[in-house]
């Protein structure tokens, strides 16, 4: 019997890392005044929030919505049972990990989408500032500040829950990102999909889609 089990494809582990070096870097760059290097990265994360929802749809077993988002009756009973101490574990995401994707999803591209209209009243306009009122962009870069510091609150949240799991619970969630793989075990989600690899013409397709959008978008 093979000690691990394959759960999340190349594409995926590439999404996650890249969103977090754009995530990273696009707080950075503002904090020191880069605006071109925090638009570029803010284009970045939005190329890759793209390919994420494309992948969600169409992507391998284990990285689609349908797999991992659960009903609101099934999430309260995992919490609960999270609190007991006696809950299920999953290959893919467990129901509030299912949450945490979706809102960070949500939160990232609401932060990229009113970027694209945002300024500083000096030197940056997003690339679409000309699409809407001076008013309406300051409204916009308000909410677009706003909405980071909200985004920094949910990641935090985010890495501790990832802590608590990889060292309370001793899931492998880390190894899992890095590798692809985790240990074998029984799994509410389970058994094994053997579609959890995807073909890389499918990946490339997709990633291919999402660049497509973003020069599209930024050459309107």
């Amino acid at each position: 019997m093979s000690d691990k089990t394959h759960v999340w494809d190349i594409f995926t582990r590439i999404f996650h890392w890249g969103l977090v070096v754009s995530l990273a870097g696009a707080w950075l760059s503002v904090e020191q005044g880069w605006m071109d290097w925090h638009q570029t990265f803010g284009l970045a994360a939005l190329g890759l929030i793209i390919f994420r929802v494309l992948w969600g749809l169409a992507g391998p077993a284990y990285v689609r919505f349908s797999h991992f988002i659960r009903s609101p009756r099934a999430t309260l009973k995992y919490a609960r049972d999270l609190l007991r101490g006696r809950e299920s574990h999953y290959l893919s995401h467990n129901p509030l990990g299912a949450l945490a994707v979706i809102g960070l999803l949500g939160l990232v591209g609401f932060q990229v989408i009113s970027g694209l209209f945002a300024t500083d009243d000096v030197l940056f306009e997003g690339p679409l500032f000309s699409w809407v009122s001076y008013d309406t962009s300051l409204l916009l870069t308000e909410l677009h500040e706003i909405s980071f510091n909200v985004l920094l609150g949910i990641v935090g949240l985010h890495i501790l829950a990832v802590l608590f799991h990889q060292f309370a619970k001793n899931e492998s969630l880390l190894q899992g990102m890095v590798t692809g793989n985790k240990k074998p075990g029984r799994y509410a989600d389970g058994p094994v999909n053997k579609k959890a690899r995807a073909p890389v013409w499918a990946g490339l397709f997709s990633v291919a889609l999402a660049a497509g959008a973003v020069a599209l978008l930024i050459s309107l």
